[in-house]
């Protein structure tokens, strides 16, 4: 693929906008190659990943030790390196929806534990690279770097298995859920 800079005024008999550019070209260029080395580094850093998240659900019954428990979560999944004096952080938003069987172990007492697992699909909201080299910050959606070459952007749906563990303490008519997927 091939880039270019292109300044120009769209206004009849121009409005000096063109000129004003023109002076500013290398401010504009050293934006650009900061760019493009945000995009360098976030394609091939080694990363710190990072999720965080909220949502809610329901829980619906199918025998004595046996639910289905639909969701809805919004995340900020991510990760964040450095290379060569840039540091990058790659962030994305979802909407996830699993749909989760859940088997809850028969036992005495207040704290009862249970395994999940169920089928998810994901929904992107947005997804932004943050770049900074100590002297600038740029921060830009992943598809602007389809312009120079690089694909950032990560699929738009997305679908996956969900499984893990948790525990429900009951006390006083409040239920408190602690899960570990």
């Amino acid at each position: 693929p091939c880039g270019g800079v292109f300044l120009y005024d769209g206004h009849a008999g121009g409005a000096g906008i063109t000129e004003r550019a023109f002076r500013a070209l290398p401010d504009l260029l050293r934006r650009v190659a900061d760019l493009l080395a945000v995009a360098e580094v976030a394609r091939r850093l080694p990363a710190t990943p990072f999720i965080a998240g909220f949502g809610g659900f329901a829980q619906l019954m199918l025998a004595p030790n046996l639910s289905l428990q639909p969701e809805a979560l919004y995340l900020g999944k991510g990760f964040s390196g450095s290379d060569g004096g840039v540091e990058s952080t790659f962030k994305l938003t979802y909407l996830q929806v699993p749909l989760l069987l859940q088997y809850h172990f028969p036992v005495e007492g207040n704290v009862s534990p249970r395994l999940f697992a169920g089928p998810a699909v994901a929904f992107k909201l947005s997804c932004d690279v943050e770049g900074n080299d100590g002297s600038t910050s740029l921060e830009f959606p992943c598809d602007d770097f389809q312009d120079f070459g690089f694909d950032l952007s990560p699929k738009s749906t997305d679908f996956g298995l969900s499984f893990g563990g948790g525990i429900d303490i009951t006390s006083g008519g409040v239920v408190v859920t602690l899960d570990l997927s």
